[in-house]
């Protein structure tokens, strides 16, 4: 099992409408986080926007799971800079989002095969 998380950075005045526009965001991504969290962000003067799922693959799929995410990446997002290593877990950023999320800044992804921690929890 992979828990993974996407950060959304807004640059909105109001939480609803920064909720509104990830919405759009993750209908795009196809993603249904379990559990999501926002908080200001005075960087940006926006939110940033942090949603949770579960990807339920046995653990010898990782490379079908890092080819899937990658999938939701390049649908709602261009020039993603990945770091980190891929054996232990996806780790993706991009300034340049995709569509007509007027207002979002960045994006970031992240990935772990859950033996090896859960993605935020440094």
């Amino acid at each position: 099992m992979v828990e993974c998380l996407i950060r959304f950075f807004v640059s909105a005045k109001r939480r609803d409408a920064a909720e509104r526009v990830a919405a759009r965001t993750m209908e795009i991504a196809e993603l249904t986080a379990t559990a999501s969290e926002w908080r200001p962000y005075e960087k940006i003067g926006g939110w940033v926007g942090t949603f949770r799922w579960f990807v339920d693959r046995p653990d010898d799929e990782w490379p079908l799971t890092v080819f899937d995410l990658l999938a939701v990446a390049q649908r709602i997002g261009h020039g993603w800079t990945m770091s980190g290593r891929i054996e232990e877990g996806l780790d993706l950023s991009t300034d340049r989002p995709a569509g007509r999320g007027a207002g979002m800044r960045m994006i970031t992804l992240q990935a772990l095969r859950t033996e090896q921690g859960v993605p935020g929890d440094e």
